[in-house]
């Protein structure tokens, strides 16, 4: 169809649009008597209406992503400006550069110098070229100076795994410093113990292990401690019904029971039991095939009565670290189950599971009081030494000096 007369092309285009079209064309003002002042009419009418400031917000969030280019950053944010209708695209562009890169230093000189965006991203450019190639210059250098182990775990939770032929019950975690001037990297290596006490470490790790004495098997017991809780006598003991356990799992919690018994934390009971609470079995979603052993004390919590000792925070313990320069942390495995419960607080803390009545012999999760105790009592037992402070389960040594450290280190193993 070869039409080149303007207003027969505007009178097929109005019945080609069909007649809702046309009645709103009608409700158009201007409308003109040719096609092109049609076409345009119905575009405007029809079009998209274009949210500036939706755009101009999604400019704003536009931030440098790990390991992204300056130039793939700015060809974002360039697709982006031409959506926002910016009076100076150009300074819009260099604003959002400097507070959403990635490169600290990149943003504090363009706050301290007054730099054109075409300066700026010059620049930009030769800072990643000189990062990836000292990078590179500090891995081999590195390589070339070797490096300096440091034990930072000790006693991690055993696990089962196989090797071979070689039954390994027993899992060590030890952390290297590998240090260049300013570079420090740590990297865990997972290291098995056999079981008949044979160490077997890959590399020098054996000889840090060894020179540190801390190849033990099982979970520690705190020496010298006995935790009392403080229960309230006026409160009714509670013996709570059993809870039945599925079938399906029944083995799995016989399984747990042994080793809770094999590793001294539980006991069997005999003999009156005012107090008894239910147990609930929870799969470990990370270890298919395991369960977690939970004993419901809400009933018993009513009776025992809290110790309201202070957990420091986070800015306590940046003041007591102010000025250290060299770090270890030590990882309590297990740690509420080394305080040993002494034997007029055990009773409350006995459950009922398929294979009879067992109490706890150590410090269990489910006590209401036992955040705060375990708090106190490595707090208690580290009193009097410098540069070591403890949160919970986790002990950290600090000094200025690896010397001093080190020290510190062995005072807090009570060598």
């Amino acid at each position: 169809m070869n039409i080149k007369e303007v207003k027969r092309k505007r009178a097929m285009l109005l019945h080609y649009v069909g007649e809702e079209v046309c009645d709103i064309f009608e409700t158009l003002q201007d409308t003109g008597d040719i096609f092109n002042d049609a076409q345009i009419k119905l575009t405007e009418y029809f079009a998209p209406k274009k949210a500036t400031e939706f755009q101009v917000y999604q400019f704003r969030q536009i931030s440098q992503e790990s390991g992204e280019s300056i130039d793939a950053f700015t060809t974002k944010l360039r697709q982006q400006s031409s959506r926002c209708d910016f009076v100076n695209p150009e300074k819009a562009i260099k604003s959002q550069i400097i507070q959403g890169c990635c490169s600290s230093k990149l943003r504090r000189r363009a706050l301290r110098e007054e730099i054109s965006l075409d300066n700026l991203l010059q620049l930009a450019r030769s800072m990643e070229i000189a990062d990836t190639q000292a990078e590179v210059i500090e891995k081999r250098n590195q390589r070339d100076t070797g490096m300096s182990e440091e034990v930072h775990k000790l006693n991690k939770q055993p696990k089962r795994a196989s090797s071979g032929k070689t039954n390994l019950d027993f899992i060590i975690i030890i952390e290297r410093r590998l240090q260049f001037r300013q570079y420090v990297e740590t990297v865990e290596e997972i290291f098995p113990i056999q079981k008949k006490g044979h160490v077997r470490l890959k590399g020098k790790s054996v000889i840090t292990a060894k020179r540190l004495d801390i190849l033990q098997n099982g979970i520690g017991k705190c020496k010298n401690v006995k935790i009392k809780l403080h229960i309230d006598t006026d409160v009714q003991p509670v013996s709570q019904p059993h809870r039945r356990i599925p079938f399906h799992v029944r083995k799995q919690v016989e399984k747990e029971i042994k080793r809770l018994g094999d590793l001294d934390i539980i006991e069997k009971v005999s003999g009156p039991t005012p107090w008894v609470s239910p147990i609930v079995v929870a799969p470990k979603p990370k270890n298919p095939g395991e369960i977690r052993l939970c004993v419901d004390m809400r009933q018993a919590n009513k009776a025992i009565q809290r110790e309201r000792h202070i957990t420091p925070t986070i800015d306590d313990l940046i003041v007591d670290l102010n000025g250290s320069k060299v770090f270890s942390k030590l990882d309590l495995n297990a740690g509420y189950h080394q305080l040993e419960l002494d034997d007029d607080s055990r009773n409350i803390t006995t459950f009922t599971p398929h294979v009879g009545l067992r109490r706890y012999k150590s410090l269990s999760f489910g006590v209401s009081s036992a955040a705060e105790i375990f708090q106190n009592t490595p707090r208690t037992v580290l009193e009097g030494l410098n540069g070591v402070r403890n949160v919970s389960n986790d002990i950290i040594v600090y000094g200025k000096a690896r010397h001093k450290l080190e020290s510190c280190v062995r005072a807090t193993r009570g060598e």
